[in-house]
């Protein structure tokens, strides 16, 4: 498969649970972040493809922000290298700056060294 993404994505040091903002429903655990979008573990299958309004709570505030929320559409799913666990691509939906500047202090304060 060709990779379509045009920006590297990171790794966080931290497991950030990712909730559906609408529902309450927890979707499973943040994997990977950039500004374009970000990748979710989960146990239990993500529907595809969907808009969804994401949730993550962040490890200490960003910009005076507890709380990440942004509109991501989910692109795919496939297996994780651990077969109980299923990940979901998601692409984000017209960040605004704000919301791009809250993603680039999240990985420069918690991004995993490469």
């Amino acid at each position: 498969m060709q990779e379509k993404r045009r920006l590297k994505r990171r790794h966080l040091l931290y497991n950030l649970i990712v909730i559906n903002a609408e529902t309450g429903e927890t979707l499973g655990r943040l994997a990977d972040i950039n500004v374009e979008g970000l990748l979710i573990v989960s146990q239990n299958p993500v529907p595809f493809p969907a808009d969804y309004d994401l949730r993550i709570t962040l490890p200490q505030k960003i910009l005076g922000q507890e709380v990440l929320q942004v509109a991501a559409k989910s692109l795919w799913a496939g297996k994780d290298v651990n077969p109980s666990l299923i990940l979901t691509g998601f692409q984000l939906k017209k960040p605004s700056a704000r919301e791009i500047e809250a993603i680039v202090g999240l990985i420069f304060s918690y991004g995993a060294p490469e």
